[in-house]
């Protein structure tokens, strides 16, 4: 990974009088200056300040995207695009907190047992559920949901919303990254529900097998005083091979709210803390195979680290 350091125009130069002008001190961009604690730094250790970081909550980060899991930019373009010195200092920023708190990452998992997967119950949806054990990946459940998801303006597809098959997840605020593995076949995707806690509101993140390069938008026209909002995430055009998925709800729901101030002002960006949110379940839609074991963790610093690097 190259060093996240970011080189400005000098906005202004100080001559040091008791060198008679032959050096000046350069004043860049307006970030505060801190001193490092401690009189030892390891290499191995965390980089500078940099669990202090929050990069995801920028006002100019739309996303971290689903298809790469990496921050996408809107600084310099409405439409996002990657900017590698913010995708530096997202791993720097995670690895930093990886070593800051070694602390124990409480896993609580969920879908073990066959009677966690639950049907859709509307008379117009149907959801098959198969259970049987793979040689490589252990119990999983093979789902077929009839119906498929409105994919967004892009696509011109307005298509049927089925509830598909789903688990409940544990509500427990702490608990908001979601992670398991996922074989798609066909029109797969799925979509974690997310409550706002202050707010009652509920937020469905729906990941879609396609690609958009707004990374997330609004699948509904919200009003003020609506109960239920709707976003998407583009997972691109995945192969017909297992994957691995890890999302942070929290942040996920905090970047979907904020992509809708479509000025982009800092006034905004919708910042959500950790016991701000909870989880309420996880849905699958189409054809697709899923591994029965679903995490829910604090944090997942080493992977996002790892995606980063």
């Amino acid at each position: 990974m190259v060093g996240a350091v970011e080189i400005f125009p000098a906005l202004k130069s100080t001559v040091l009088p008791d060198l008679d002008g032959s050096r000046f001190e350069l004043f860049t961009s307006y970030s505060k200056i801190r001193v490092p604690e401690g009189d030892t730094y390891y290499s191995t250790g965390p980089y500078g300040h940099f669990a202090t970081y929050s990069v995801e909550t920028r006002e100019r980060v739309r996303c971290i995207s689903a298809e790469t899991g990496v921050p996408m930019s809107t600084q310099w373009s409405p439409i996002p695009y990657y900017y590698p010195i913010q995708i530096a200092q997202y791993g720097l920023q995670h690895y930093s907190r990886m070593m800051v708190n070694k602390s124990d990452n409480e896993v609580v998992v969920r879908g073990l047992e066959s009677n966690e997967w639950k049907g859709s119950a509307a008379m117009d949806e149907s959801s098959e559920r198969i259970f049987y054990h793979d040689e490589e990946k252990g119990d999983v459940v093979n789902i077929t949901a009839s119906g498929w998801f409105f994919l967004g303006c892009s696509t011109g597809l307005r298509l049927t919303c089925n509830a598909g098959c789903y688990l409940f997840l544990d509500p427990s605020p702490r608990l908001h990254v979601v992670s398991f593995d996922w074989l798609p076949i066909e029109n797969a995707s799925f979509t974690i529900l997310v409550k706002v806690i202050q707010s009652d509101l509920l937020v469905l993140l729906n990941y879609v097998t396609t690609h958009d390069p707004r990374c997330v938008w609004n699948d509904t026209v919200s009003f003020a005083g609506a109960d239920q909002v709707s976003f998407s995430y583009s997972l691109g055009n995945l192969a017909n091979q297992w994957h691995s998925v890890t999302r942070d709800a929290l942040v996920d729901a905090s970047r979907a709210l904020s992509s809708m101030n479509v000025s982009r002002k800092k006034e905004g960006n919708v910042v959500l803390h950790p016991g701000d949110v909870k989880l309420v379940s996880v849905g699958f839609r189409g054809m697709v195979v899923v591994r029965q074991r679903i995490e829910q963790s604090e944090n997942a610093h080493r992977k996002s680290f790892l995606t980063a690097a």
